[in-house]
């Protein structure tokens, strides 16, 4: 005679299997973001300042720019550099 509540075969390696790749997940996105923060760090001053400024604080051109005391090209010219710069360096996280 067959059980009323036969268990579901695989579940309790499913649900190992799942916290496994949970754990190495967590793993992978803290070794990204300390790449994130180590690189952002090495930009120049500069460079960095107009990053953070639109990036984590959301600021346009014409603020990066009168923060920055330059031109808002001056702002654009920094920002570009400061992400190409972020690519190269984050490169292999990118892939």
């Amino acid at each position: 005679r067959r059980p009323e509540h036969p268990r579901r075969a695989g579940t309790e390696g499913d649900e190992a299997l799942d916290a496994l790749a949970g754990d190495e997940r967590r793993v992978a996105q803290r070794e990204i973001m300390a790449a994130i923060e180590t690189a952002v760090a090495s930009l120049a001053p500069d460079l960095r300042a107009a990053f953070v400024l639109a990036e984590y604080e959301g600021a346009g051109y014409a603020e990066i720019a009168e923060a920055l005391g330059c031109s808002r090209k001056g702002a654009e010219m920094r920002l570009y550099r400061a992400r190409q710069a972020l690519r190269a360096k984050l490169a292999r996280f990118l892939q």
